[in-house]
């Protein structure tokens, strides 16, 4: 898994090259990009970026437009 790689990733670069190698700030963010405790906000802050309002975003997608369903293809596409 990507995040098991990504830790032993870290590990090997911190006990060689310590904290401060620059390589680290890639992994850190990858790493908070996976955590899934983070998956709603993302979601959110992403499909309000596409004109979602809160209620829009509560709505199921059966029952949007077609100009709204691709915005939500799109949203899917892009997460």
């Amino acid at each position: 898994e990507e995040i098991v790689r990504l830790q032993a990733l870290e590990e090997k670069i911190l006990s060689e090259r310590g904290p401060d190698d620059e390589r680290l700030q890639g992994i850190y963010e990858r790493l908070d990009e996976l955590d899934p405790n983070t998956f709603e906000t993302r979601a959110a802050e992403l499909l309000y970026g596409l004109g979602f309002e809160k209620k829009m975003m509560a709505k199921a997608t059966k029952d949007m437009s077609g100009g709204w369903r691709m915005r939500v293809s799109l949203a899917r596409a892009l997460f």
